[in-house]
């Protein structure tokens, strides 16, 4: 991030009086990131609609995921082999109805990332409703389409949602394996077929007329 003229103060709001361990909020959409120092935090969640994400900043610059809280869910780890563990992860509500997760900072001074240091960074979280459907159908489908998605971008809500999928479990259902058997024969080259099919589920699928071949005579039958 850019130079500034003073040392980015790390987003930590107060010392929780109950374990002695520093709270962190995340930052402003639009704020930069924040350096945060090693060890035990306690990381309010993020806002609706917003991503709030900790990472390693090498020394090269790059980003390396380590946790993250989006819609004011609770933090989870990140995708990534430097990411934190799920089981390093503790999340409580109080009786006010905060939300704080315990997460570990580990030291970086002698592993492989020597150098780096965490951050801490808020993106806007909104989308548009097109990307919100494409985000659904890739969930839910085989991967989507273009005209799928201009057809379903209407309303776009619960309703809607539900709808989807009870018209996609209302189609007649077809068959992967037919799918399959249809498309993975390979054409035969000789002057006739070496067998024909004999179930409408395998057309043109080869079949042999014994149960041992050739190949077989070296192996042990129990």
């Amino acid at each position: 991030h850019a130079p500034t003229n003073s040392p980015t103060p790390p987003p930590v709001d107060i010392i929780d009086p109950r374990s002695g361990i520093d709270t962190v909020t995340c930052p402003p959409v639009g704020g930069g990131e924040y350096d945060l120092p090693d060890g035990l935090k306690l990381f309010k969640l993020s806002g609706m609609n917003e991503f709030c994400g900790v990472f390693i900043r090498m020394s090269s610059g790059n980003l390396i995921p380590f946790a993250r809280s989006y819609d004011s869910g609770v933090w989870e780890p990140a995708a990534g082999p430097h990411a934190c563990l799920q089981k390093d992860i503790t999340c409580n509500t109080d009786g006010s109805g905060v939300t704080l997760c315990g997460l570990n900072l580990p030291s970086l001074v002698n592993s492989t990332l020597a150098g780096s240091t965490y951050v801490i960074i808020t993106k806007d979280g909104n989308i548009d409703q097109s990307s919100k459907i494409a985000a659904f159908l890739e969930m839910t489908t085989f991967g989507p389409t273009k005209s799928e998605i201009d057809s379903l971008n209407n309303i776009w809500d619960d309703i809607a949602r539900a709808n989807y999928i009870r018209s996609q479990m209302d189609m007649p259902a077809t068959s992967h394996r037919e799918y399959y058997r249809r498309r993975v024969n390979t054409k035969w080259d000789a002057t006739q077929q070496s067998a024909r099919s004999d179930h409408p589920c395998s057309p043109n699928s080869k079949w042999r007329k014994y149960a041992f071949i050739k190949q077989d005579r070296h192996d042990t039958i129990t």
